[in-house]
């Protein structure tokens, strides 16, 4: 249906505040089409048309996202990229925003930046330079600096944006 009401964001003149009828469900796909809008010196754009996914993040429990794949000797590189990578999991019904979430790898830690996790989702997270190494298996998170992961061993946790502990995982 149509917005109740389309308003000019007072703040952010790049932005129109909607108002619904009715309540977005969370998790759930909508369309949008927007047309007819005019620009603020009367230059009317293109209709255009977007799908995206409502969600309230949820508040995680320990083990909802947890380490499911590591890679820290990528040499012999067994058929994947040169490149070390951490794959988390959602094994939740929940979506989470990673923003302000950190990954600890002994004592160096990353923060990471807004990432929307769906359920029962996996996300890579790797060097920010070897994204597209990796868009080719799954969702991607470059790290700036991704901490270097030791061929010997070490451990590695994950913090909920609290800094509560997620996930503890010690590998040799």
């Amino acid at each position: 249906g149509n917005p109740l009401t389309a308003v000019l964001n007072s703040v952010n003149p790049n932005e129109v505040d909607l108002t619904l009828s009715t309540s977005l469900s969370n998790g759930q796909d909508y369309e949008i089409t927007v047309s007819g809008v005019a620009d603020l010196v009367g230059n009317i754009a293109s209709n255009e048309t977007a799908i995206f996914t409502f969600f309230i993040p949820d508040n995680p429990q320990v083990g909802d996202v947890i380490f499911n794949e590591l890679f820290p000797d990528p040499n012999p590189s067994v058929g994947l990229p040169e490149a070390e990578f951490v794959e988390l999991f959602n094994r939740s019904d929940l979506f989470f925003d990673l923003e302000g979430w950190t990954l600890v790898n002994t004592t160096t830690e990353r923060v990471l930046t807004s990432f929307t996790l769906p359920p029962n989702e996996y996300l890579i997270l790797c060097d920010a330079a070897d994204v597209d190494l990796y868009t080719s298996f799954g969702t991607v998170l470059g790290i700036p600096s991704f901490t270097a992961l030791s061929n010997s061993g070490d451990s590695l946790t994950l913090l909920d944006a609290d800094g509560e502990i997620l996930d503890v995982v010690a590998y040799a």
